[in-house]
């Protein structure tokens, strides 16, 4: 595929001296991102001085080429609070100092500028704008990585995003397994099945085993295992009943399933996507 440009992120000598070894051959050059993290973050140069020794190092690796930076501003927590929004501004700045001193460098006239994070796209806009008001038009192909756009949910990202048009896509369909108690159903689908780790589902919807809906039904999700999510303070929910769970963090539901149902409004099948998330 001699058309494929694979991009790859480093923050290291050791992640320059892997990529030059793993492209001994290849046609096409691994096009390199210099990766710029934040202090108590996750990967990235925690510095410039670091950002412009491993550019230098790129271009000096046959097999490379010096094709850009990132950064992942999405490492702070999903919150609007100022401390939070100040931290990422912070790092958005940083990653735009770190692209404009390695400018000269890059060997590519379409050098890439790349952020992630769905909780703050808005940040990283304002920062570019920002940039180019004051530094005339970078040459760069700006590019955010903002997953969640693509689905949303009904948790994390409903409550932080700035984007109040996006509506949840993404829901999780189970059945009702038990109720063995006043108030309580338990349903089958549980960690396996369901994100979890920015919180717990919501009901959105439930039906009858004949597909009629209980617009009255109302519970809220309590504990979860395996195989099994409990439900609790439930009204008008039932054995044998279909439920709707809205999830938080959709990337957490797209490694799960190997196969989701497109449908309509009315619930009819349009497509089976099939992510390739691994």
């Amino acid at each position: 595929m001699p058309d494929l440009e694979l991009y790859y992120f480093v923050d290291s000598e050791t992640g320059v001296a892997l990529a030059r070894s793993a492209t001994q051959g290849a046609r096409a050059p691994l096009r390199v991102l210099v990766d710029v993290g934040a202090e108590s973050g996750r990967t990235g140069v925690r510095d410039a001085a670091t950002a412009g020794d491993l550019a230098v190092l790129v271009r000096e690796a046959p097999g490379l080429l010096l094709a850009g930076v990132a950064g992942y501003e999405g490492v702070r927590p999903n919150q609007r609070d100022e401390a939070t929004v100040t931290a990422v501004d912070e790092h958005c700045r940083s990653t735009l100092t770190v692209f404009r001193d390695l400018t000269s460098l890059f060997e590519t006239t379409q050098p890439l500028f790349s952020m992630g994070g769905s909780a703050f796209p808005d940040r990283v806009i304002r920062a570019l704008a920002h940039a180019i008001d004051h530094d005339g038009a970078l040459p760069m192909v700006p590019v955010l990585r903002s997953g969640c756009y693509v689905t949303h949910d009904h948790g994390t990202y409903d409550h932080v995003s700035p984007l109040p048009e996006l509506k949840a896509a993404l829901t999780v369909r189970a059945v009702v397994l038990s109720t063995p108690e006043p108030g309580h159903a338990v349903v089958g689908a549980g960690k396996r099945e369901l994100p979890y780790d920015a919180g717990l589902p919501v009901l959105v919807a439930a039906r009858d085993p004949l597909g009629v809906p209980r617009p009255a039904a109302t519970a809220t999700a309590a504990r979860i295992y395996d195989h099994h999510l409990v439900l609790t303070g439930v009204r008008d929910v039932h054995v044998g009943d279909e439920v709707d769970l809205g999830i938080s963090h959709p990337c957490s539901a797209f490694d799960r399933w190997p196969d989701i149902t497109v449908v309509d409004s009315e619930d009819d099948v349009h497509d089976v996507w099939h992510p390739r998330f691994r």
